[in-house]
């Protein structure tokens, strides 16, 4: 796979990468810090979903905005990324990982691979852990020669313009079929879903913490015409990068709507579907 690496791949050659562990749950929003200060991968630095990688949640955006990308690019220079460095970086399984990689992918930096079964891999492969505070770099300082790739995101304005024309696009809610039937809402104030859209729940291309096979991923995305703009959301553009690093698996390319159904729903005249 070009995006993601089993652990018995890299034990041998962990020097080679700056590894980034980047757990966080959505409820108990210090589980990240806490689980990095037990047991991380030796040399790992550690970036919070909301401290990192997310500015401050705003009327409108979504829940995980994506936060000043200038502070961002410092924070990954800090401990010692450049465009060419090879990076490794994992949670518990690949859902905050794949939000990591689409970030970095957005700002140019491409030589970045998920690992495949996140911390439990490398602990059953015998990767060796540390415990203890957030790692200072001892790297020289990175330089990035950022280039944004506007092509990766779409903002709400562009996606309704693309609905209200009606064709040539496949737009992929990436929530639980629960979330997307309007049956629950357990993070956003209107249950319901975007107009127009299908239901792919990122969980249907892993199998427990791991990506699935090709041949399988094939099945999940066996109805997506490749010729039509793909565009995939969730609720706060957390989760839908699992969809879109595993498209790019096999050969699909999207766009992320990164305020996702949190913005969407913020905006009082959007329209709402629900079964």
């Amino acid at each position: 796979m070009k995006n993601f690496i089993e652990a018995f791949e890299v034990k041998s050659n962990l020097d080679e990468y700056v590894i980034i562990d980047c757990r966080f749950d959505l409820v108990e929003t210090d589980y990240g810090i806490k689980a990095y200060k037990n047991s991380h991968i030796k040399n790992a630095f550690f970036f919070d979903l909301e401290g990192d990688m997310s500015a401050k949640k705003s009327v409108h955006g979504g829940r995980h905005p994506l936060p000043d990308m200038a502070m961002f690019i410092n924070k990954l220079e800090a401990i010692g990324i450049s465009n060419d460095t090879k990076i490794l970086v994992y949670d518990d399984d690949i859902s905050v990982a794949a939000r990591l990689w689409w970030m970095l992918k957005y700002i140019g930096i491409t030589n970045v691979k998920i690992l495949n079964g996140g911390i439990n891999a490398a602990a059953q492969a015998g990767i060796e852990m540390e415990s203890g505070e957030p790692n200072k770099s001892n790297h020289l300082k990175g330089k990035i020669d950022a280039r944004i790739n506007n092509d990766l995101l779409i903002e709400m304005d562009e996606l309704k313009i693309i609905i209200s024309k009606g064709k040539n696009y496949i737009l992929i809610d990436s929530r639980s079929p629960e979330r997307y039937k309007g049956l629950i809402e357990p993070y956003d104030k209107i249950p319901g879903r975007i107009p127009t859209s299908i239901n792919i729940f990122f969980k249907d291309v892993m199998n427990e913490n791991r990506i699935k096979e090709i041949e399988d991923l094939k099945k999940v995305y066996n109805n997506i015409d490749s010729d039509k703009m793909v565009i995939a959301y969730c609720g706060s553009g957390v989760t839908a990068p699992i969809n879109i690093v595993a498209m790019d698996e096999v050969g699909l390319y999207s766009r992320l709507y990164l305020g996702s159904y949190s913005d969407y729903v913020s905006y009082k005249d959007n329209v709402i579907e629900k079964d």
